[in-house]
C-alpha cells in the first residue's frame, strides 16, 4: 500500500518540484520552443542564464586564444629555423635521398598514365601535346623585352662553369627539329619527348671517368658514343648520360632509330642544384645608438634593400665612359636597378607599426619607392623617361625641404641650427644641398650610373637618441669605417649622432655592392631630436650613394 506524503514531511527540493510541476501548464510545441529561445521565468536565453553564457564565453574565449598564441609560438619557432632558398635536410639526410627520378614531358592528362597517343595526319589530335610542351618549356624562354629577363643565366661550357651566383643557358633553339616552330615534330609523325633529371638540392652526380669503366647494363650504342665522343675531348666524361629504347623485342623493333638533342645526356656544368634565382646584392641599412634595439628578423632598427645582379658580357671597367654595355632594349651604357619592394617597400613600413607597440624603437625607411612597378625599380641610365620616373619620385618626397611653402605653417620656425638644440616651438631645417652629388640638378646620380638612395628615421613621438659619446664604447657589430669616422671627429658633439650604415649582408653582396658615400655624413645630428610634432619639422636624412656597384643589372 502506498502512503501519500503530507506536504510538511517534503524536503525542499521536493517541495520545489511538485509546485512548479502543479504550476507549470501544459504547452504547445510552438510554445515549449518559444520558452527555450527565452524563458521569461528563469530569464534564460537557450537553456542558460546571462551568467552560465558569460562563464562559457569566457572560457571559449580564453580556450581558442591560448591555442591561437601556441601555434603562433610554434610558427615564429619554426620559421626561424627554416631557410627559404635551402632545405634544413638534404641528400643523405632527406626523405628524398641521394637518388634522383628521370622525368619526361608531354605529360598525359591522366596522372597515372604514360601513354602519348595521337594521330599523325589529324592537327586537332597532336595539338595537346604541343600545347603542353609549349607550357613545359616556357620557364626556358627569355623575355628580352621584360625588366630582370635573364639576369643571372651564364653561358656554360666544361671549361667555363657558372660563377658564384649565376646558373647555367638552356639554349631551346640548338634543339632542331625538336622546336615549338616545328610542332615539335608531332605533326610529322616523329614526335620530340623532352627528359628531365629530378632537381635534388645540392646533389652532383658521379660521372664515369673513364670509357673503360663503363657498366655492362648500358647500351652498346651509348659506350660507342662516349668512347667516339671522349676520345677527341675528354670533357665529355663528366655527362649523366641518357639511353632510350624499347622494353620488349618488339618494342624495340617498333620504336625505330632516336635522335638525342643537343646532347645525349646532362653536362656536368648544369650541377648541383642550389636554388639559384638570381643574384642579389643584399644591402642592410642600419641606424646606431644605444636605445635602437637590432633585430633582422622583426626588421628592427634597419631597412633591408635587395638589388638583383645580371653580370652582362662587359668588362670589369664598364663604368668608365669609353665602355659601352649593349642593352637588350637597345640602350647603350644602361643601368638597371631591381630592388625587391616586397622587402624594401614592406619592411620601413612594418617597422614604424612594429615599433610603435614597442614604444622606443623607430624605424627606418628608405626612397624612392614605387609602388605601381610591384616588385621591381627598373631603368636604363641613358633612358630619361626612366630616369625621371626615380627622380620625380625622389623630388615629391624631398619637395617640403626645398619648397617651405609646402609646410602647414610655411617653415617660419625652421632655423640653422649647426651644433646647437633649436629654442621650444623652434626646429631644425634640413639643406639638401649637403647631398652633393646626391641632388636634384645631378638626377641623384641616376643619370651617371651612380644612384643616391635616401635614409630617413621613422619619427616617433618623443624618442630621444642615447648617443655612442665615448669612441670607446662603439659596439663590436659596427662596421670599421663607420667607427674610423666617429674616431676622426673632433668634438663629443659632433659625435652625438644617430650613425648610419649600410653594407653587404654577405660577403658576395659586399664586392658586388662596391664603395659607398655617405652624404652629408653617415648619422643623423641630435639637434633634430626629438620629434614633438611641433608644426614645420623635417625628418633629417642621409644620402647613400653607390660609387661603383657591379656592372650590369643591379
Amino acid at each position: 500500500m502506498t502512503v501519500k506524503k503530507r506536504v510538511s514531511d517534503l524536503t525542499s527540493l521536493e517541495r520545489f518540484n511538485m509546485y512548479y510541476k502543479e504550476q507549470e501548464p501544459n504547452l504547445s510545441t510552438n510554445e515549449r520552443m518559444r520558452r527555450f529561445i527565452w524563458n521569461p521565468k528563469t530569464r534564460q536565453f537557450c537553456g542558460r542564464t546571462g551568467s552560465s553564457w558569460s562563464k562559457i564565453a569566457l572560457f571559449y574565449f580564453i580556450f581558442y586564444a591560448a591555442l591561437a598564441i601556441l601555434v603562433a609560438i610554434c610558427m615564429w619557432t619554426f620559421l626561424q629555423l627554416l631557410d627559404p632558398r635551402q632545405p634544413m635536410w638534404q641528400l643523405d639526410k632527406s626523405i628524398i635521398g641521394t637518388n634522383p627520378g628521370l622525368g619526361f614531358r608531354p605529360l598525359p592528362p591522366e596522372v597515372m598514365s604514360s601513354v602519348i597517343w595521337y594521330k599523325g595526319n589529324d592537327p586537332s589530335s597532336h595539338q595537346f601535346w604541343v600545347k603542353e610542351l609549349s607550357k613545359f618549356l616556357k620557364a626556358y624562354k627569355r623575355d628580352d623585352k621584360k625588366a630582370g629577363a635573364g639576369q643571372n643565366i651564364h653561358n656554360c661550357d666544361f671549361q667555363h662553369p657558372p660563377p658564384a651566383g649565376k646558373v647555367c643557358d638552356v639554349d631551346i633553339s640548338t634543339w632542331g627539329p625538336c622546336v615549338e616552330g616545328n610542332h615539335f615534330a608531332y605533326h610529322k609523325s616523329t614526335p620530340c619527348v623532352f627528359l628531365k633529371l629530378n632537381k635534388i638540392y645540392g646533389w652532383k652526380p658521379h660521372f664515369y671517368n673513364s670509357s673503360d669503366s663503363l657498366p655492362p647494363a648500358m647500351p652498346e650504342d651509348l659506350k660507342n658514343h662516349i668512347r667516339n665522343l671522349t676520345a677527341h675531348d675528354k670533357n665529355y666524361l663528366n655527362m649523366v648520360w641518357v639511353s632510350c629504347e624499347g622494353e620488349n623485342p618488339a618494342d624495340r623493333e617498333n620504336i625505330g632509330p632516336i635522335q638525342y638533342l643537343p646532347n645525349r645526356g646532362f653536362p656536368g656544368y648544369y650541377f648541383p642544384y642550389t636554388n639559384q634565382a638570381g643574384m642579389l646584392i643584399n644591402i642592410e641599412c642600419r641606424a646606431w645608438a644605444h636605445n635602437i634595439m637590432y633585430d633582422r628578423h622583426e626588421g628592427m632598427g634597419t631597412v633591408h634593400i635587395e638589388i638583383m645582379i645580371d653580370n652582362s658580357n662587359c668588362s670589369a671597367q664598364c663604368f668608365a665612359e669609353a665602355k659601352h654595355v649593349k642593352d637588350p632594349f637597345g640602350h647603350p651604357d644602361s643601368l638597371k636597378i631591381l630592388t625587391n619592394l616586397a622587402k624594401s617597400i614592406c619592411a620601413p613600413f612594418n617597422i614604424k607599426i612594429n615599433s610603435a607597440f614597442r614604444g622606443d624603437n623607430p624605424g627606418m625607411g628608405h626612397r624612392p619607392l614605387l609602388f605601381e612597378e610591384g616588385a621591381l625599380i627598373w631603368y636604363s641610365a641613358d633612358n630619361s623617361t626612366q630616369v625621371k620616373k626615380y627622380v620625380d619620385n625622389i623630388n615629391q618626397f624631398l619637395a617640403p625641404y626645398e619648397n617651405k611653402s609646402l609646410l602647414i605653417n610655411k617653415g617660419v620656425n625652421q632655423r640653422e641650427c649647426g651644433d646647437v638644440k633649436p629654442p621650444r616651438e623652434e626646429v631644425c631645417a634640413f639643406d639638401t644641398k649637403q647631398f652633393g652629388p646626391c641632388s636634384k640638378q645631378n638626377n641623384y646620380g641616376y643619370s651617371s650610373k651612380t644612384p643616391c638612395i635616401i635614409i630617413k628615421l621613422n619619427r616617433l613621438f618623443n624618442w630621444n637618441p642615447d648617443f655612442y659619446d665615448d669612441p670607446g664604447d662603439l659596439p663590436p657589430t659596427m662596421p670599421p669605417d663607420i667607427k674610423e669616422y666617429i674616431n676622426s671627429t673632433t668634438t663629443a658633439q659632433q659625435r652625438r649622432k644617430v650613425w648610419v650604415s649600410c653594407m653587404g649582408e654577405r660577403p658576395a653582396d659586399v664586392d658586388a655592392l662596391g664603395p659607398l658615400k655617405y652624404w652629408p655624413y653617415p648619422g643623423l645630428p641630435e639637434t633634430y631630436f626629438p620629434y614633438d610634432n611641433t608644426p614645420g619639422y623635417l625628418s633629417p636624412l642621409v644620402a647613400v650613394q653607390l660609387l661603383k656597384p657591379t656592372c650590369g643589372f643591379l
